[in-house]
C-alpha cells in the first residue's frame, strides 16, 4: 500500500507543506522497496530535501504487513495517531492491505462514529494479485544485500541523532520524524 498521510490527509497542510507517504510492503522486502522508492524518487526530483520541502514526497515511514496493528507504539490516550490512521489516504491498495490495516487497528480504535470519513478514503489504484507464490530467491538475497547495508548505516544515525529524532528501525518498521509531538498534542486537547 502507499498512502498520503500527515497535514496533506488530514486537509491542514499550507504552501510549505509537504507530502507524507506511508508505504507497507510484504514481508522481508522493507529494504528493498525503501531503497528503491527513494532512488526513483531522488532521480525524479520529488523527494524532500533538507533545505526544500514544499510539494515534495517525505519518505519517513515504512511498515511491513507483519506489522499492521499499531497498538504497540501507541502512547497512552494517543489522539493523533488515532486520526492518523482515520484520515489515511490510500492510493495504491494491493490485496485490500488498507482495509486489513483499518481492521488490525479496529481492535484498538473505534471508527465506528467516521464512516463519513472512512467512505471517503477509497483507494485511487487497487488491484489482486492473481499468484500466490511471493518465493523470490534473487529479490530475497537483494533484501539481504541491501538489510546488511542500509541497517548499520540507519542504526549509527539513529544513535548520533537520538536526541532529535523519533525513529523506529526494525525488521519491520522503518519510521523517520524530526521529533514526536503526539505527547504535546494529546496533552493539550484533554487538559482543556
Amino acid at each position: 500500500m502507499v498512502a498520503i498521510w500527515n497535514s496533506v490527509a488530514m486537509n491542514s497542510a499550507n504552501s510549505n507543506s509537504d507530502i507524507d507517504l506511508f508505504i507497507v510492503t510484504s514481508p522481508n522486502r522493507l529494504w528493498t522497496v525503501r531503497i528503491f522508492i527513494t532512488l526513483i524518487f531522488q532521480i525524479l526530483w520529488v523527494r524532500k530535501t533538507k533545505n526544500k520541502h514544499a510539494e515534495r514526497f517525505c519518505l519517513s515511514f515504512f511498515a511491513s504487513t507483519n506489522v499492521l496493528n499499531f497498538e504497540n507504539i501507541a502512547i497512552e490516550n494517543d489522539i493523533y495517531l488515532y486520526f492518523w490512521i482515520l484520515y489515511l489516504r490510500p492510493i495504491l491498495n494491493y490485496n485490500n492491505t488498507y482495509e486489513k490495516f483499518l481492521k488490525e487497528n479496529e481492535k484498538w480504535c473505534d471508527f465506528s462514529s467516521y464512516d463519513e470519513i472512512l467512505k471517503t478514503s477509497s483507494s485511487l489504484i487497487y488491484f489482486e494479485e492473481k499468484r500466490k507464490n511471493n518465493n523470490n530467491i534473487f529479490l530475497d538475497f537483494l533484501e539481504k544485500i541491501l538489510k546488511s547495508i542500509f541497517y548499520p548505516k540507519t542504526k549509527k544515525s539513529q544513535e548520533k541523532n537520538w536526541m532529535l529524532f523519533w525513529e523506529i528501525i526494525n525488521n519491520d518498521m522503518l519510521k523517520f520524524h524530526k521529533e514526536d509531538k503526539r505527547k504535546e498534542i494529546r496533552d493539550k486537547i484533554y487538559k482543556n
